[in-house]
């Protein structure tokens, strides 16, 4: 005689939001279930799927599966199937959605980022500077003003992220100065032709990144977003030896970078590195990766959403490189780590 061992699940379902778990309707191969709801699942596939919003309008951010061994699975789609195999058919396990806004926290300010590489690059290479936005609310346009060193590095092309596309949908225009012959933009195709690329000879010692993006509102349709994530990557050819730097021009120049937010208004934002945390000001960044920032995500390791202490900041990267996944986990911790001793340069 064969016996065949089982799992027990429980399924149930978690608003951000709120801070507490929620009923939600969600279907086990076609059949219709109420959370929070305990199943015993033997081997096979099952196709679970989950409502885009739970009932109190949220909207579905992920999954996660908790094993009983502390191990956990992260799941990002509302519709999967999950097989139970001879390997994995005795370990209980607890299947979660979680339903809530982009995170954003008011303890820090919008920090918009420069995220250079982690390993030496040689003379020749290729190599990619990413600019994006965090811990941001109601963004609805952004321009962005840059230079760098252009004996040490050439810039090869400008890549729009969609970034103020990717939470509602929203058409967006991405435009990039060419620099008094005409501007280039996407829409999020190519309307005017063209290659979206640096302008390296802006003057005698830089070349020069000028971008920026708008929502398309159709009255009022579409809000501005709160979001994290890169919101233009650029690629260089390492052209002589000598520290790759990035210049963000901030409000203390004529061109500047700034956000706004759906009412046109200005976003109080910083600059500096991905990694930069904290500063002598808690949660504020200093423009320089140190133990402080090291601390800071290492104290709170292991924090998931669900913890009343939970802070969105430190949650810096996931299954997706710089995308939340609400837990803090060595991957947040492995990226500061990463940039300890890098200094944003001015």
């Amino acid at each position: 005689m064969v016996v065949m061992a089982s799992c027990n699940v429980r399924v149930a379902a978690h608003d951000n939001a709120l801070g507490s778990d929620v009923q939600v309707n969600f279907t086990l191969n076609e059949t219709n279930y109420l959370t929070p709801h305990n199943l015993t699942l033997g081997i096979g596939n099952y196709r679970f799927t989950f409502p885009d919003e739970d009932q109190y309008g949220y909207p579905f951010a992920h999954c996660y599966i908790w094993y009983s061994s502390g191990s956990y699975k992260y799941i990002k789609a509302r519709d999967f199937i999950l097989s139970i195999t001879f390997f994995n058919q005795s370990d209980d396990f607890k299947l979660k959605a979680y339903y809530h806004v982009e995170p954003y926290s008011d303890k820090h300010p919008t920090l918009i980022y420069v995220d250079f590489p982690v390993t030496p690059i040689k003379r020749g290479e290729n190599f990619s500077v990413s600019v994006g936005i965090r811990n941001v609310k109601d963004l609805f346009a952004w321009e962005l003003y840059a230079y760098y060193p252009k004996e040490i590095m050439r810039g090869l092309l400008i890549s729009d992220t969609a970034f103020l596309n990717r939470i509602n949908g929203a058409p967006y225009i991405f435009l990039v100065d060419n620099y008094g012959v005409n501007g280039y933009c996407t829409y999020p195709f190519i309307l005017f032709g063209g290659n979206f690329t640096p302008y390296n000879d802006y003057n005698l010692t830089h070349g020069l990144i000028h971008v920026g993006s708008t929502i398309i509102n159709s009255v009022g349709e579409y809000p501005g977003i709160t979001t994290t994530g890169p919101i233009v990557k650029i690629k260089f050819e390492k052209q002589s030896d000598g520290e790759i730097k990035f210049f963000v021009a901030q409000d203390n120049s004529r061109f500047y970078t700034f956000l706004l937010d759906s009412s046109l208004n200005e976003i109080p934002s910083v600059v500096s590195l991905v990694s930069d945390l904290t500063g002598s000001q808690i949660g504020f960044p200093d423009g320089k990766v140190d133990i402080k920032d090291v601390a800071m995500v290492s104290k709170n390791f292991g924090m998931t959403e669900e913890n009343p202490n939970w802070d969105p900041w430190l949650d810096l990267t996931g299954t997706e490189y710089l995308s939340h996944d609400c837990i803090i986990d060595i991957k947040d911790v492995a990226l500061v780590s990463k940039n300890f001793g890098k200094i944003f340069p001015k």
